[in-house]
């Protein structure tokens, strides 16, 4: 599998790659880059990983348009955004142009994963809205943990082909979300409102 990261952390995700496995991780903070490669010995999820790990310095966004406008489009099988769990959040990259960067990074049978655990924020009707203008099947996973090892967690996988999220595996953890409806305009570059999305 390519995999795609957007948020390198300390490398946890790396953990889930496989022998043939291809992960590249997005990051703008190079002190979190050294940290996640070993430094002072801390961690050492990236040198574990069965997978090929590979790391792309700089805002995500912008490193995934650089990549497709050289021609090097990376035909993920899975992007993973994991960039939204702070107080202040990367609202460029949860708007309607990035959505069409990550859908033209993802190979036409790959996954948008979004963590959106947050807070302060419900990013819910944000992504909702997004998969809407995108046509997107959507699922909600909302993992509540036991509150001392794990932590709650939430997930919206999002994906062109609507088969791809009935899989037993997601559809035993999916949130029944029907009659949902987002009341949340389109974000894009030159719009976004956090207060309309705050807890």
């Amino acid at each position: 599998m390519r995999v795609g990261v957007l948020g390198l952390g300390v490398g946890t995700l790396a953990v889930y790659g496989q022998p043939g496995d291809v992960y590249r991780f997005y990051e703008i903070n190079l002190a979190v880059i050294r940290l996640a490669e070993g430094e002072n010995g801390y961690f050492t999820y990236l040198s574990d990983s069965q997978a090929k790990v590979e790391i792309a310095p700089g805002d995500a966004r912008l490193s995934l348009e650089q990549e497709l406008a050289a021609g090097q489009p990376q035909n993920y099988d899975v992007l993973l955004l994991d960039v939204f769990s702070s107080d202040s959040i990367p609202v460029h990259l949860l708007d309607a142009v990035s959505f069409q960067v990550y859908l033209q990074q993802l190979s036409p049978e790959g996954i948008l994963a979004i963590h959106i655990s947050n807070r302060r924020l419900d990013l819910v009707p944000v992504v909702w809205t997004l998969a809407d203008h995108f046509s997107l099947t959507r699922v909600l996973i909302n993992d509540l943990g036991d509150g001392v090892i794990t932590y709650q967690s939430m997930w919206i996988l999002l994906a062109r082909n609507p088969a791809l999220l009935t899989n037993p595996a997601i559809a035993l953890h999916a949130e029944p979300m029907n009659g949902y409806v987002s009341h949340v305009c389109l974000w894009t570059d030159d719009y976004n409102n956090l207060f309309q999305i705050l807890k």
